[in-house]
C-alpha cells in the first residue's frame, strides 16, 4: 500500500501542530502567570502605601480634633493677644474663625475614612460651634473677654464625654480595622 505524499505530509504535520499547540498553551499560561504576579505586586505596594496615606490621614483629623477643643483654640489665642482686651463677642468670633479654617484645612482627609466617620467630625464640628455660641450669649453683658474663656474652658471639661471624644474613639477604631 502506497502512501500519497499528502497523507505523509498530514501525518508528519499533525504531531507537529499538537506539540506546537501545547507549546503555546503553555507558554500563554506562563504569561498569564506572570501578569497576575505583577498585577499582585503592584495592588500589594498600592496598599501599603494607600495604607500609609490613611494612617497620615487619620492622624491629621485627631490632630484637628485636639486643636479644635476650647482649651487649645484659646491657648492659641492667648498666645497672639490677650483675651482680656477682647469682648466675648469678639472672642467668639475668633473661636469660630479658627474652628472653621482647621476643619476647611483638613477636610480633603475625608476621603480616607469611612462615611459615618466623616459625618460624625462634621457633627463635632457643629457641636463645638454651638457650644462656644451658646457659651457667649449665656453671660452677663459685662463680662471680659477672659470670663468668656474660663467659663468656655470650665464648661467643656464639665461635659461628660464631648463629640471630640467621641469621635477620636471611632477615628482610633476605624485605624485598628485598616492596620
Amino acid at each position: 500500500m502506497e502512501l500519497n505524499g499528502g497523507i505523509i505530509l498530514l501525518l508528519v504535520l499533525l504531531p507537529l501542530m499538537a506539540v506546537g499547540g501545547v507549546f503555546i498553551a503553555l507558554k500563554y499560561m506562563e504569561l498569564q502567570r506572570l501578569r497576575e504576579e505583577r498585577e499582585w505586586e503592584v495592588k500589594k505596594t498600592t496598599r501599603k502605601e494607600i495604607t500609609t496615606v490613611r494612617l497620615r490621614a487619620y492622624e491629621r483629623l485627631a490632630l484637628m480634633l485636639e486643636r479644635t477643643t476650647p482649651e487649645s483654640m484659646i491657648m492659641r489665642l492667648t498666645a497672639d493677644s490677650n483675651p482680656a482686651l477682647l469682648k466675648p463677642k469678639e472672642l467668639e468670633t475668633l473661636l469660630l474663625t479658627m474652628l472653621r479654617a482647621e476643619f476647611e484645612h483638613n477636610m480633603s482627609q475625608q476621603i480616607y475614612t469611612s462615611e459615618e466617620l466623616w459625618d460624625h467630625i462634621i457633627f463635632a464640628r457643629d457641636e463645638m460651634a454651638a457650644f462656644i455660641h451658646t457659651i457667649a450669649e449665656h453671660l452677663p453683658e459685662d463680662a471680659s473677654g477672659t470670663d468668656y474663656a474660663t467659663t468656655l474652658m470650665k464648661a467643656y471639661s464639665q461635659n461628660g464625654t464631648t463629640p471630640h471624644q467621641r469621635v477620636m474613639e471611632e477615628l482610633k477604631a476605624e485605624i485598628r480595622h485598616i492596620v
